[in-house]
């Protein structure tokens, strides 16, 4: 599902462009434009789901032309960072681990 994201645009204050949907209950962040990935490399962010938690919204970067799914959620400083789902396909993309089996914690 592709949500809307040019309702509303912001800058954050560590540079990363915010892309917002207005929904009923209000303004529904959809786009990062700047995100931190695992790999220290920032990327464009896009929101596929709603969140299952207060912490974590599924989404996914691209990387070479192919979808990396993972989720969206803030390091102490409030740093939007992407987290990658490690059992999902092409997320040796960003991990750089090949076996799928692996669990990668930060």
């Amino acid at each position: 599902m592709r949500y809307r994201n040019k309702d509303k645009r912001e800058i954050n204050k560590f540079d990363q462009e915010l892309g917002y949907a207005i929904w009923m209950g209000g303004l529904s962040l959809t786009y990062v434009k700047g995100i931190l990935c695992q790999d220290e490399i920032r990327r464009i962010y896009h929101k596929t789901g709603e969140p299952d938690t207060y912490f974590s919204m599924p989404g996914y970067v691209t990387v070479k032309g192919k979808k990396v799914k993972g989720y969206l959620t803030t390091n102490n400083d409030g740093v939007y960072e992407f987290r990658v789902y490690v059992n999902e396909k092409n997320s040796y993309l960003i991990t750089g681990i090949k076996n799928n089996v692996t669990t990668l914690f930060n």
